[in-house]
């Protein structure tokens, strides 16, 4: 089976909304369960699954760009397409690392169960 982040792919394109829209669910459904059954250590929940996706979304901003460098130096002639694709996934990588650390920067610094 081939890479999808070797060429053109949809996933190559939103696996990083994708990862930042997971993590986003993820916090939400952590955060209600744990101030509904008062459980600790949802700021420590919170801080893991966020550095977990911000890992994921730079894999995946890091294969993009080797991407699109190796196009970039390739003369074929639909280099400029995959160049364009794979830049377009890196622009929207960096996009979705700015929503993540929007989305946990609140629950990072204010109470997460307020009564």
């Amino acid at each position: 089976m081939r890479n999808p982040f070797t060429r053109n792919h949809l996933l190559s394109l939103i696996a990083a909304p994708l990862i930042w829209a997971a993590h986003f669910l993820a916090c939400y459904l952590f955060v209600s369960i744990a101030c509904a059954l008062a459980v600790p250590g949802a700021r420590t929940g919170i801080a893991a699954a966020t550095t977990l996706a911000l890992a994921l979304i730079a894999v995946s901003a890091w294969s993009n760009y080797r991407k699109w460098s190796a196009v970039r130096r390739s003369n074929a002639p639909d280099a400029p397409t995959h160049a364009f694709f794979a830049l377009n996934a890196m622009m929207l990588a960096a996009m979705s690392a700015l929503a993540l650390s929007w989305v946990a920067f609140p629950a990072l610094m204010l109470p997460v169960c307020a009564a």
